[in-house]
């Protein structure tokens, strides 16, 4: 059986700062819906880093995981061994905002 090589997840600081918007707009909402956001964010990310190539190629290089709760998309690329985060994408926004 060959050994897989572990893939590493980066955050780019442009997604770290849109998980943390999408907590305090959450929990605006209702206390503890916020947190309850951010563990669907973070149950993707450890599903994308375990299986990178499983979500569809949509912008070119980049790869969309679409979250089932809460209206967000995971994008990513992957360079090698690592994963790229660049965005977790409020999917009620316009498309054109997302930045890749």
């Amino acid at each position: 059986m060959q050994n897989k090589i572990p893939f590493k997840l980066i955050l780019k600081n442009e997604a770290k700062l849109d998980i943390q918007d999408a907590f305090l707009w959450y929990e605006s909402k209702s206390e503890g819906l916020g947190q309850h956001c951010v563990d669907e964010i973070e149950h993707y990310l450890s599903y994308i880093k375990e299986n990178p190539y499983s979500c569809e190629a949509r912008y070119g290089e980049y790869r969309v995981a679409v979250l089932k709760i809460f209206p967000y998309i995971v994008v990513y690329r992957i360079d090698e061994n690592e994963i790229v985060v660049i965005s977790i994408f409020a999917t009620s926004q316009n498309p054109n905002k997302l930045k890749i």
